[in-house]
């Protein structure tokens, strides 16, 4: 029971003299542990030595998710491709990960091609990338029809590394996010290259031949959920570094890993329950269109149309055009800025579009649209204007939802958990008040615990066991016996690492030797050879 407990502890990145400190505290003092500090390291260094091969121990991790985790599919500064995007509630998700040993397009192309076998078949509408050229090319390989975008804040980065002109940067930065027609942005485009003098600056030429890639004007329409660079990837690893760090090998990071995609899951599962439960607090003045995105949309979701909402307040329709099929309406600021947009409104299906297309781009309604549903009395927004991804219902258009077991956080099971940690916690607090009352209730709770794992279907005991050590790898033949042919992977240096580690320092310290004779041991001072030095060589010591 102790060493499963300190096990778990060191396992959540608690260090050892803390998880002694810990028993001491529920033990009611250092007195009262019946194992020293010294004890557990001998436990650790023991189950270390247990453990197969590294790469082989991962294996056989993984091997034990498959049966008990329907949901899962560095120490060598192996690169780790983490292939995210967000979900109907707006928050990160990871669609699948890789440890890849270089970052060649070949790799890149092999990795993109088993993502798209695991989704059976289903590539994604649009990518955003830092602008890898590797990467850049297999994704042009394996998603051809895929929307592909460059992250807005490294290409700034960039702008301001190769032309050194601050005010450069602003412009580009204009130019590039702007709400321009295409001839406008060519326009804006030509003028600040002949205003700063860059036309012959081969990062401008090159960044110039991928505008398509990069610039709001040519990519109106097409869908990125409202996202322009890869902050959400930068913020997804500062959430990794949380659980896994360089030192990590395989078993350890996978381990570390998963338990980061299953709190993932669990603020899914919360999301979803704040989404389907209670009601949305009505703020704006229109509080019946209000009224019908808080049924329709999550949680997230809804506090951005509220937004949206609350912005459309400053836009007018001050016109409007019947044709034969449609109405189009001009909508402008208040106070005018001098632009207009056109929102075009089909009376029999209730569908409305806007020239910004920021409902194709973003898949919410733009304030143009909704200052016109103002205008023509709508008080429910209208099925064309719903994109199902972002609704509260998102999970039943997914093809085969729901025909599997049901997730370890389904909603009941968080429920149930949350009562029962409730009850658990005033236990623990009540039975910690003297040794006698402990001891008791730490048998009667290690008794209980090992009847509900006996009567259940699976044996958490040897799964975790399994997990932990990967000690149940079968050495036989088939899928799993072919384990024994793996490898650890080499030591590489992927881009973005920081300082080049050396192979000496890898392999030890490096050997000592004198300075005077060059043999290890011992130093210039303690050298016999000392007394026998020239002149030259003493003046050089004295003068340095």
């Amino acid at each position: 029971m102790d060493v499963s407990q300190m096990n778990n502890m060191i396992g959540v990145g608690i260090s050892p003299p803390q998880v002694y400190a810990s028993f001491a505290g529920e033990a009611g003092g250092y007195l009262n542990v019946n194992f020293n500090q010294r004890n557990m390291y001998n436990v650790l260094d023991k189950e270390r030595r247990n453990q197969l091969p590294d790469a082989r121990g991962a294996f056989g991790y993984l091997r034990t998710l498959r049966s008990t985790d329907p949901d899962i599919q560095n120490k060598y500064s192996c690169p780790l491709v983490v292939l995210s995007g967000v979900n109907h509630h707006n928050r990160t998700i990871v669609f699948g990960t890789a440890i890849v040993s270089d970052e060649k397009e070949e790799t890149y192309v092999w990795l993109l091609e088993k993502f798209v076998d695991a989704m059976k078949g289903k590539a994604p509408v649009s990518v955003i990338t830092d602008g890898c050229k590797s990467m850049r090319n297999a994704i042009r390989r394996v998603f051809p029809d895929a929307h592909h975008r460059l992250c807005a804040w490294h290409l700034l980065e960039n702008a301001g590394r190769n032309v050194k002109k601050p005010k450069f940067v602003e412009m580009f930065k204009r130019c590039m996010l702007g709400d321009y027609e295409v001839a406008g942005f060519e326009d804006r485009w030509e003028k600040m290259v002949i205003e700063f003098e860059v036309q012959d600056e081969p990062w401008v030429k090159e960044t110039y031949e991928k505008k398509e890639m990069w610039a709001s004007a040519y990519m109106r329409g097409q869908f990125f959920g409202g996202f322009r660079t890869t902050s959400r990837v930068e913020g997804l690893h500062a959430q990794l570094g949380r659980y896994v760090n360089y030192k990590n090998n395989l078993c350890n990071f996978l381990k570390n890993f998963h338990r980061c995609m299953t709190y993932f899951r669990f603020k899914e599962v919360e999301d979803d329950f704040n989404s389907t439960h209670g009601e949305q607090v009505l703020l704006t003045s229109l509080k019946a269109l209000e009224r019908s995105a808080s049924k329709i949309y999550t949680r997230n979701i809804f506090l951005r149309f509220r937004a949206i909402l609350q912005r459309a307040s400053t836009w007018r329709v001050f016109g409007f055009k019947r044709t034969a099929m449609c109405v189009i309406y001009f909508v402008k600021h208040y106070p005018s800025t001098g632009r207009n947009w056109q929102v075009t409104y089909y009376e029999p299906t209730s569908e409305l579009k806007c020239s910004c297309e920021r409902m194709e781009s973003v898949g919410l309604p733009c304030d143009h649209i909704v200052s016109v549903m103002v205008h023509i009395d709508m008080v429910e927004i209208p099925k064309s204007l719903v994109l199902a991804r972002w609704t509260i219902n998102a999970k039943e258009s997914i093809e085969g939802f729901g025909e599997t077991e049901m997730n370890e956080w389904d909603q009941l099971t968080v429920c149930r958990y949350s009562a029962l940690l409730a009850s658990c916690r005033n236990l623990c607090k009540l039975a910690c008040r003297t040794s006698a009352q402990f001891l008791e209730t730490k048998s009667l709770v290690f008794e209980h615990c090992k009847r509900l794992s006996s009567n259940s279907q699976v044996d958490v005991t040897a799964g975790d066991g399994a997990a932990d050590h990967g000690a149940t790898v079968d050495e036989g033949q088939g899928e799993e016996g072919e384990e024994r042919h793996i490898r650890n992977p080499d030591v590489v240096r992927s881009k973005g690492c920081g300082a080049i580690i050396s192979q000496r320092s890898m392999k030890g310290k490096r050997t000592l030797r004198c300075g005077i004779c060059g043999k290890p041991g011992h130093n210039r001072t303690t050298c016999t050879r000392r007394d026998g030095q020239t002149s030259t060589q003493l003046g050089t010591q004295q003068g340095t």
